[in-house]
């Protein structure tokens, strides 16, 4: 019997290659079409809806937490006006006795 040339090896070592890799891609497929398994685009999506949903329920909470403060400062008076330095007393200034008056 006589060895086949390097041709007709090298066909049959592509085709059976292309088999066996269409074979397990079909695999993958079928697994992702069952629901066993996502696509990394269905994972990715998957991941952005639970963002959402986690930053939603904390701008929920954080509005909750606002609208509470509000209503509380609502009866009270403005920290800025209640808590800011009191002015100086006026000082009435002589204006001799600071070289501004009259020359003598």
């Amino acid at each position: 019997m006589k060895t086949p040339g390097p041709g007709v090896l090298f066909t049959v070592l592509l085709l059976g290659g292309a088999g066996v890799t269409g074979w397990l891609y079909g695999l993958h497929w079928k697994r992702i079409a069952t629901g066993n398994q996502f696509t990394k685009q269905e994972d990715v999506l998957l991941r952005l809806y639970d963002q959402v949903d986690l930053l939603t329920e904390e701008n929920r909470k954080l509005a909750r937490e606002l609208s509470e403060l509000e209503r509380e400062r609502a009866g009270e008076e403005d920290p800025a006006v209640k808590y800011a330095a009191p002015e100086p007393p006026a000082v009435e200034r002589d204006s001799s006795a600071a070289g501004g008056g009259e020359d003598p």
